[in-house]
């Protein structure tokens, strides 16, 4: 058994198989119902998820999730929300279409949240891996996250009447972008962290 497994009490043990399922649950419940709401909901809704997921992280990891970081995931869920709230992503207006935005944008800024999350968690189980390696890795889970999320468009489409995939090449064109996203913020925090000596 790892360490930190032997440190939670038998009682707490169990939450290690849900933590997946309950976030894969829940990332799916809001990712087709937010977007219909008000902005003043997606706001409201996004702090409250943000401060419970770094109140148990606090609680079960004893891990305090830095703010600049929360930070980041606010501010993503907010380009999304300015898009739904103002329909921007029905208009494809040049020189930059606000879809094109978006799905670069968000990505990008998920970069770092993932290059944390993943060197935090290695960190806590006594692992270690290059910064490369990890930022290597923050852009597969990035763009996994990015084709999940455009499988629960298509899934709010076929089962829930919903209106978020405008054309063929709707989906294709988002990941596309949410890869370059990805690769820009995964770089970018990269040299960020490198350029200030941090430790791997």
């Amino acid at each position: 058994m790892d360490r930190l497994t032997t440190q939670l009490k038998p009682w707490q043990q169990w939450l290690s198989y849900l933590e997946l399922p309950v976030l894969g649950l829940v990332f799916v419940i809001v990712a087709i119902n937010l977007p219909y709401e008000s902005f003043g909901v997606i706001t409201l809704v996004s702090l409250i998820l943000l401060a419970t997921v770094r109140a148990y992280i606090q609680w079960r990891y004893a891990i305090a999730t830095p703010l600049v970081i929360l930070l980041f995931v606010f501010l993503a869920v907010e380009i999304d929300a300015v898009g739904n709230y103002l329909s921007l992503y029905k208009t494809m207006k040049e020189p930059l279409p606000y879809d094109v935005f978006a799905h670069f944008t968000i990505p990008m800024l998920s970069a770092p949240v993932i290059i944390w999350l993943f060197a935090t968690g290695l960190k806590k189980f006594n692992y270690r891996l290059p910064l490369g390696v990890i930022s290597f890795f923050s852009v597969t889970i990035n763009f996994f996250l990015s084709g999940f999320y455009e499988v629960v468009e298509l899934w709010d489409e076929l089962f829930f009447h919903g209106k978020r995939i405008w054309t063929i090449y709707d989906t294709s064109n988002d990941l596309q972008w949410g890869l370059l996203g990805s690769i820009a913020g995964a770089f970018m925090t990269y040299l960020f962290l490198r350029l200030r000596k941090l430790p791997e």
